[in-house]
């Protein structure tokens, strides 16, 4: 019973550290989250596929990607991290797209892990370049709609409804738990980032007001500053000014001071 716990702990230690570690890229994790998100998708699918017989090249072409991702799950995570986007890329625009004609095309199930793509595409690149692969993603699959509704005979059909229902049942359910992985895991890293950006923000003003009481206080006498006090005293004229008030000004000196440290010594004079 030890054996099977023991090795159960390695395995998610191993995932935490080279998926899910905090000091990662966050892009990198919600697209490993996508990758592992379809690795167990495109299993479960291959394995119904090859019961229901739903497309032969569909289900080799599964089998092969299953195969490459546990190669790629195994790799050193600084050689993922190089390859997680053209890896991204070969998902959203090569892998599935493929599979929608084998697969029943809008029939099928293709166009819900599409789904999963298009957000992780989002999370993932910025500004124009994602707007472009977003607009482009869309435009695949559109456009693969308006290929098989004037080519019906490019998409490998279910052999009878039963086998139609029970795949769209389990695309639907899959689909909508690994969106509702990667949206439960996106909410919960950005409540962390904005937990860890306030504390940030807290420590920052704390060090803010301890360099400002630094820059305005003498450290030895823990008097205010020359610059502070005639800041002050300018602020204080004009007030007065406004005010149609006087003000006045003491200062107080103490003479022949230096004798006290040529006498008893600088540690005695600091302390007077």
């Amino acid at each position: 019973m030890g054996d099977p716990l023991f090795m159960l702990g390695r395995v998610i230690r191993y995932f935490k550290k080279n998926f899910f570690d905090d000091k990662l890229p966050f892009e990198y994790m919600i697209h490993m989250v996508f990758f592992l998100e379809s690795c167990v998708l495109s299993l479960i699918s291959f394995t119904a596929n090859l019961f229901l017989g739903a497309g032969f090249w569909g289900v080799i072409v599964q089998g092969i990607y299953n195969c490459t991702a546990v190669i790629i799950i195994l790799l050193p995570v600084k050689l993922r991290m190089r390859i997680f986007k053209p890896l991204l890329l070969f998902l959203a625009f090569l892998y599935l797209p493929y599979l929608y004609f084998p697969t029943a095309g809008y029939d099928g199930t293709a166009i819900f892990f599409a789904i999963l793509a298009i957000f992780t595409l989002c999370v993932t690149f910025q500004g124009k370049l994602r707007a472009l692969l977003v607009t482009l993603n869309i435009a695949v699959y559109v456009g693969f709609v308006l290929l098989q509704y004037r080519y019906p005979q490019l998409v490998v059909p279910f052999d009878n409804e039963i086998s139609k229902v029970l795949d769209v049942i389990l695309a639907t359910v899959l689909c909508f738990v690994g969106m509702a992985i990667l949206a439960g895991y996106f909410r919960s890293t950005y409540q962390q980032r904005v937990i860890d950006i306030e504390a940030l923000l807290k420590t920052l003003e704390l060090n803010n007001k301890k360099l400002e009481e630094l820059n305005n206080k003498d450290g030895l006498t823990g008097v205010y500053s020359r610059r502070y006090v005639i800041n002050y005293l300018e602020r204080e004229l004009s007030a007065a000014r406004l005010a149609s008030k006087s003000i006045c000004v003491m200062m107080m000196d103490l003479d022949f001071f230096k004798t006290v440290n040529d006498t008893h010594g600088h540690r005695f004079g600091d302390q007077v």
